[in-house]
């Protein structure tokens, strides 16, 4: 079993488990079944030059070769401006998913965190 990680309060969290558990839903923009799980984007400064936002900000969605989902939130703005959507619905089956543990804690900073930038605490 793989541990999620913290290395300080500082560090973003990490969990493989989480992850295959965000590609296992269907994806946040169209529905269909999901293999990837999309990282939170140009917002809150969650992410930027060489750093990806924690696993707690990620979202399914479907990707591979030609115009995906995946593709889509990265090229259109309109959809990258939806990603707290997105996040907030992912993160509430996460949390049913994880009632109790590092990945439900996690779950609950990340809520916290995208309803304070949205203007919703």
């Amino acid at each position: 079993m793989q541990k999620e990680c913290r290395k300080n309060a500082e560090s973003r969290f990490r969990s493989e488990r989480y992850l295959t558990f965000v590609r296992s839903l269907a994806c946040c923009v169209c529905g269909a079944p999901a293999n990837a799980a999309h990282h939170l984007i140009g917002m809150y400064q969650a992410s930027g030059m060489g750093l990806k936002a924690a696993d707690s900000l990620a979202m399914p969605v479907c990707d591979g070769p030609g115009d995906t989902c995946h593709r889509r939130i990265h090229n259109e703005a309109c959809l990258r401006w939806q990603q707290p959507i997105f996040l907030i619905d992912t993160i509430n089956t996460g949390l049913d998913a994880f009632p109790e543990g590092s990945i439900h804690d996690a779950l609950i900073e990340a809520r916290d965190f995208v309803l304070s930038k949205e203007g919703k605490d």
